[in-house]
């Protein structure tokens, strides 16, 4: 009996061992497909917060996709006047004002009974202006590299002569030279003279607006409430008064 146990034992131990050990090997293979095929969970979305980005310092494609190409805005200036027509002028703020509240602005300066001369206001600082405008209208957006920050050293500097292309761009248009004591002739029909065409600020300003977009050199903006809107349509809704 003894060598019937020890017989039994010895036939039996191995096959259960057996059992047991592939019974676990089972069991980790079923644990690593379980695994492999858990789903995954969810990536945490981008923590998007952060300053805002201002046009002055976003890059936007330019008409070759592959290219990308720095824009600064330009705005538009309005001097409301209750006797007179409003004061137009394009404002170009400094690049490191993310406010979009101080830089120069260029015009013409006069009257139709003198005419104008073109002029560039540097330093100037919309909320240390004794005369300030409406809130400036942003009408587009030109290229930096046309633009150059000259420094004014804190004070307010005007005078005409260029030192960006841009600047250059604007002086080649002509200030309106006196044009309100001027008639034009009629067609000889009744002998009746017409009103002439009254050349001032507003004038200029749509002039050169006109002939920038043109040259494909100021584009819509790419933001705000005039977004992808023809700087010139945005000009022409401007107020006059």
């Amino acid at each position: 009996m003894f060598l019937f146990y020890t017989a039994f034992s010895v036939a039996c131990w191995p096959g259960s061992y057996i059992a047991k050990s592939s019974t676990r090997y089972n069991h980790g293979l079923v644990q690593q497909r379980q695994q492999r095929h858990k789903p995954k969970k969810p990536a945490k979305p981008a923590d998007l917060r952060g300053e805002p980005i201002g046009p002055s310092s976003v890059k936007q494609p330019s008409e070759t996709p592959n290219n990308e190409v720095a824009y600064r805005p330009v705005f538009l200036l309005v001097w409301s006047s209750a006797k007179f027509k409003a004061h137009w002028a394009l404002f170009i703020a400094d690049a490191a004002d993310k406010t979009f509240k101080s830089g120069k602005y260029i015009h013409v300066e006069g009257n139709p009974v003198d005419g104008f001369t073109f002029q560039i206001v540097r330093g100037w600082d919309i909320n240390k202006s004794r005369r300030r405008p409406q809130s400036p209208i942003e009408i587009g957006w030109v290229r930096a590299d046309l633009i150059v920050d000259v420094p004014s050293n804190g004070q307010l500097v005007k005078e005409s002569v260029p030192r960006d292309q841009l600047e250059a761009m604007l002086a080649a248009v002509p200030a309106p030279a006196r044009s309100f004591n001027k008639v034009t002739e009629g067609d000889g029909s009744g002998g009746k003279r017409k009103k002439p065409e009254l050349s001032d600020c507003q004038w200029w300003t749509t002039r050169c607006v006109a002939n920038l977009v043109e040259s494909a050199i100021l584009v819509p903006p790419q933001r705000g409430l005039n977004k992808h809107k023809d700087p010139r349509d945005t000009v022409a809704q401007a107020p006059r008064h």
